[in-house]
């Protein structure tokens, strides 16, 4: 609240404490609907701390496991695995590649891997390339 007031008013907050400061208390003056000079005190010795086990009975937070996500293997990791990701088959890799996914169809099971892994890359052996490739040639 005092950074936006000292925004507002082109104003630090130390200047916007002590222009507002009264005792241990913020207070801001105001006027009512008729006119009448009144005041709100926004901050008078700190919040109220609720312990832990007061605000949450149960206590489940050390029973959740604890859920770790890694980010998506790079290109190189892939070739470096020497897998198929099609078939699995280990051994040496060529990468087949797309221009958009969004043009994707899922009619063919190299697509569909693609759409399910959001991919515009497959690291394919030979043989798997060489069918994506006859598919294509129809």
């Amino acid at each position: 609240m005092l950074k936006t007031l000292g925004r507002k008013h082109k104003r630090t907050v130390g200047q916007i404490l002590e222009k507002y400061r009264d005792g241990t208390d913020v207070v801001i003056p105001y006027r009512d609907n008729k006119g009448n000079g009144k005041q709100r005190v926004w901050y008078n010795g700190g919040f109220k701390c609720k312990r832990f086990m007061d605000i949450y009975e149960d206590n489940q937070y050390d029973k959740t496991p604890n859920t770790m996500y890694l980010p998506a293997p790079t290109l190189v990791e892939r070739l470096k695995e020497r897998k198929c990701e099609l078939c699995g088959v280990m051994g040496d890799l060529v990468m087949h590649h797309v221009r958009n996914i969004n043009q994707l169809k899922a009619d063919t099971r190299w697509n569909a891997v693609m759409i399910k892994r959001h991919r515009k890359t497959l690291a394919v052996c030979q043989n798997c390339d060489a069918l994506i490739h006859k598919s294509y040639d129809k």
